[in-house]
């Protein structure tokens, strides 16, 4: 039921893209990413809905796919799976199609519920910089997304001086 469910959102994302400009549809946030894999089906997924830039799947895909790292362990594993992924032709051009700059979504909640609140505000500190250093190795550009919640037990607090808080 899932994977019909998002074949259905790639259709109508599709038809919207194709009616009117491509800036109509955001990114496509992937919930949980804990893979450079996960991260793939996506892109496949799209091309096969017909979100490819050339006729018959080839070309780059026109949505932007942003990993959204939301527990302490996708964390730490963030800049391996985004060095998996720029290293792959099809993800590196849709990239690049995009101005360059990859957008990436992260989560304060589910870092707070596995380490509490310092050991989440670090890890999130500590992901940051080492994906950006992966973003300049593959001449990326990368945007975060910080996605906070309204408790402090869910990664609350006036969002801008929260981060510029951080460590």
């Amino acid at each position: 039921p899932e994977a019909g469910e998002l074949l259905s959102t790639f259709s109508v994302i599709r038809e919207h893209i194709s009616a009117s400009d491509a800036d109509a549809v955001g990114s496509f946030v992937l919930s949980m990413t804990r893979s450079t894999d996960d991260l793939l089906a996506v892109y496949l997924l799209a091309q096969y809905c017909g979100l490819s830039t050339a006729p018959g799947g080839g070309g780059t895909i026109r949505l932007r796919i942003v990993p959204l790292f939301e527990t302490i362990a996708d964390l730490k594993a963030a800049p391996g799976i985004l060095s998996g992924l720029l290293g792959v032709s099809l993800v590196r051009q849709t990239v690049r199609d995009f101005g360059a700059r990859q957008e990436i979504m992260l989560g304060y909640s589910d870092s707070n519920k596995d380490g509490g609140f310092l050991a989440s505000n670090w890890e999130l500190a500590k992901a940051q910089k080492r994906l950006a250093a992966v973003g300049r190795r593959h001449n990326v550009r990368i945007s975060f997304f910080h996605g906070r919640g309204g408790s402090v037990s869910r990664g609350g607090a006036p969002t801008g001086r929260a981060i510029a808080a951080q460590p």
